[in-house]
């Protein structure tokens, strides 16, 4: 989680008051976000995640947006005697304020739309259970930070009322879980 979290959405569904069209200029869109995260780091576990977005249509090529969700992972961590314990379990909301661009199509296939997003925000994180850190007289120290997203994605309107969507996302993110020795308050690890 420290370094660099990749977020892979896959959204299988986006119902938004839409148009045939892809011009969504003074138009509001909401969605619905299912998928899956994994962590670029291989002490975190691959998860599910589930979120959902606002975006309003500024012109027909660019909106501007909200996005949001929750997923939660399990971390393997360094017990201070070269052993890796499990550090518990933690959650993970993503806030982002995003900027997205739209490509234009040609006329013949108009019913879809390429676009890329940049989102800037935060990660908050909380741990949820200690698991075996009590055991090695360890603790957890969650430091939320500021988060990057980069993102590509395709918008295919089905028809006036719905979009089937499809988005792959990179965070990079300033969030940290630092692993914290309770006899000398040193830190032995940190994701």
């Amino acid at each position: 989680m420290k370094k660099i979290l990749a977020l892979l959405v896959l959204t299988f569904l986006w119902p938004a008051g839409a148009t045939a069209a892809p011009d969504r200029s003074g138009e509001w869109d909401a969605g619905i976000k299912i998928g899956g995260v994994l962590p670029s780091s291989t002490k975190g576990s691959n998860v599910g995640f589930i979120g959902g977005d606002i975006a309003y249509g500024i012109n027909e090529w660019s909106a501007i947006g909200f996005s949001t969700g929750w997923t939660n992972a399990k971390l393997r961590v360094q017990n201070g005697r070269n052993a890796e314990v499990n550090g518990g379990k933690y959650g993970m909301l993503p806030l982002f304020a995003d900027l997205i661009l739209r490509a234009p199509t040609p006329v013949r296939y108009d019913y879809l739309s390429p676009y890329g997003v940049l989102g800037f925000g935060t990660i908050v994180t909380h741990q949820l259970t200690t698991q075996d850190l009590a055991n090695y007289n360890l603790e957890s120290k969650v430091d939320t930070g500021l988060a990057v997203k980069l993102g590509l994605g395709l918008d295919w309107f089905m028809n006036s009322n719905w979009i089937f969507n499809m988005e792959l996302s990179y965070i990079l993110s300033g969030a940290t879980v630092e692993i914290i020795n309770n006899n000398n308050n040193a830190v032995i690890d940190s994701k």
